[in-house]
């Protein structure tokens, strides 16, 4: 059985999460595929517009009054980030460190709806060493 990887960028934490490969990001709640209505998050869709850039996602789940409060504190407020381009992940895991946060990898830009609007990690306040557990909770709860 094959893995995605799946982990943390944090220094000190772990660098990959072996999830089993038939493990997918569940539909976006509200579409139906049996209707041949697209299932795709909004930074899908943004791909679609132009996918010749280099897309990542990041920094849309908290609010700035709690990144102002958490940056830099131990532990480190996790920061979702969504894409499947290395390049764009490497930058964005950069710039998240260089904020004071630990960036954690959620997957690629399907994982996206899952910090979107209505996603399990909307608005959620993670601490890094609880982001592994999150993300597995969060990819288990969506139908």
């Amino acid at each position: 059985m094959g893995a995605v990887g799946l982990g943390s960028f944090a220094p000190g934490f772990p660098s990959a999460l072996d999830v089993p490969s038939f493990v997918r990001v569940p539909a976006a709640p509200g579409t139906s595929p049996e209707l041949g209505i697209p299932t795709r998050s909004g930074f899908e869709q943004l791909i679609s517009w132009a996918p010749e850039a280099h897309w990542v996602k990041a920094f849309n789940t908290i609010t700035t009054d709690v990144l102002d409060r958490r940056r830099g504190h131990d532990p480190l407020l996790a920061e979702w980030v969504c894409t499947d381009q290395r390049d764009a992940r490497e930058a964005a895991c950069r710039i998240i460190q260089e904020l004071g946060f630990a960036p954690f990898f959620a997957g690629g830009p399907e994982a996206a709806r899952l910090t979107e609007t209505g996603g399990p990690l909307q608005r959620l306040e993670v601490d890094v060493q609880d982001a592994k557990d999150v993300l597995a909770e969060a990819l288990a709860t969506i139908h």
